[in-house]
């Protein structure tokens, strides 16, 4: 679970919901489906100014998040091939160099 908070519009009061990650996921999806570009400004902007832990956490889990993909048996088409490669070359690269993200 976790805990998402923000302000109510009209009152201006303090709101939080917990969200399982799966439920988080989806909206990210959807945000991306509606605006990508705009999601992928918000998200350069966001770690760029991030604490360096927090930096290397987002690689990491994006790295892991790639390798699945490419390991998933989700099938391909022309919609998704060049992702699906993509994240296979990223797999690739990550085990031929020993790529390892420590947390510090």
């Amino acid at each position: 679970m976790v805990l998402v908070c923000g302000k109510d519009k009209d009152t201006d009061k303090k709101v939080c919901i917990d969200l399982k990650a799966d439920a988080i996921a989806d909206i990210v999806f959807k945000i991306m489906n509606y605006n990508d570009k705009g999601f992928t400004n918000a998200m350069n902007e966001k770690i760029t100014h991030e604490h360096r832990t927090l930096q290397q956490n987002y690689v990491r889990s994006s790295a892991k998040i790639l390798t699945a993909y490419c390991d998933a048996d989700t099938g391909t088409d022309m919609r998704n091939e060049a992702s699906k490669a993509f994240a296979c070359q990223v797999k690739d690269m990550m085990l031929k160099k020993n790529t390892y993200f420590p947390f510090i």
